[in-house]
């Protein structure tokens, strides 16, 4: 198999998949989980949903806040950012899946995450981040697409109308 395939494959599956990863949870018991035990519970989703034998999912960082995390990925040459929520059962589920927009504290209060978590959010998404070669950077950025999850916003008065309309938006929309 060719990388070109491959990577048409990931994406291809990552679409779909999307959808699908609320049907993981971490297994740890806890009622309270720490930081540690959700960047592990969220790389855990992430691993078993998009890990082919040919490629592995590289995710780092996962940033975390209370119920809500953004965790940037590459896989072959490719790479990008998911917005995941915590449910009410403990389980954390892909909310959606895109690139640089992730980054922004706007976009990431149309997701329906409250205005302190979303500032934090990206901030420690950006300090984390500060950390990584360009070149990393550049990959997370890449992923040009919104694919909307299985989870939609919690708070839908605060997302916007296109975004709670929409299963694929265009990050031009956000960049104001």
């Amino acid at each position: 198999m060719t990388i070109r395939f491959i990577t048409q494959y990931f994406f291809a599956t990552l679409t779909v998949l999307c959808f699908s990863a609320n049907s993981h949870s971490d297994n740890s018991g806890s009622a309270s989980p720490t930081v540690h035990n959700d960047a592990h519970a969220i790389r855990a989703i992430i691993n078993t949903t998009y890990d082919t034998p040919e490629n592995k999912v590289t995710i780092n960082p996962v940033v975390v806040e209370g119920d809500h995390a953004v965790a940037s990925w590459i896989v072959a040459e490719k790479g990008g950012r998911v917005v995941m929520f915590r449910t009410p059962n403990n389980k954390w589920e892909i909310v959606l899946c895109s690139g640089k927009v992730v980054k922004e504290e706007k976009f990431l209060k149309e997701t329906g995450i409250p205005d302190i978590s979303a500032r934090k959010l990206a901030i420690n998404l950006a300090k984390e981040e500060a950390k990584l070669p360009a070149a990393t950077i550049a990959l997370f950025d890449s992923f040009s697409a919104i694919v909307r999850g299985a989870h939609h916003s919690r708070n839908d008065s605060n997302a916007s109308e296109h975004f709670k309309n929409s299963d694929t938006l265009h990050p031009s929309n956000h960049n104001d």
